[in-house]
């Protein structure tokens, strides 16, 4: 068993736990991130689940905060008004992470 798990962690693969995150600052909130951001996306996602989010791929009616970064299409931002979805600034985002 160890080789096998020796072996995908050689492939780049990584452990997790798949428990429920701690409760944190995000805790409850559906968050969608668009735009050039500061950090790799995946670094980002995995930040704001370790604060409780729950990180989605894209806006929908579920989504809480559509949080942008440089370059985000207008399209997007349209749809996330439409359904009700709040658009959050990136630094606002950081101010309520203490970021």
């Amino acid at each position: 068993m160890w080789p096998t798990i020796r072996g995908l962690l050689d492939l780049g693969f990584t452990l997790s736990s798949s428990s429920t995150p701690a409760q944190g600052v995000l805790a409850g909130k559906r968050v969608v991130f668009t735009g050039a951001m500061p950090k790799p996306r995946k670094e980002m996602e995995a930040e704001a689940a370790g604060l409780g989010a729950d990180v989605q791929k894209g806006v929908s009616s579920k989504t809480d905060w559509l949080i942008t970064g440089e370059r985000v299409g207008a399209t997007k931002i349209a749809k996330a008004k439409k359904l009700g979805v709040t658009v959050m600034p990136l630094d606002e985002y950081l101010a309520v992470i203490g970021g």
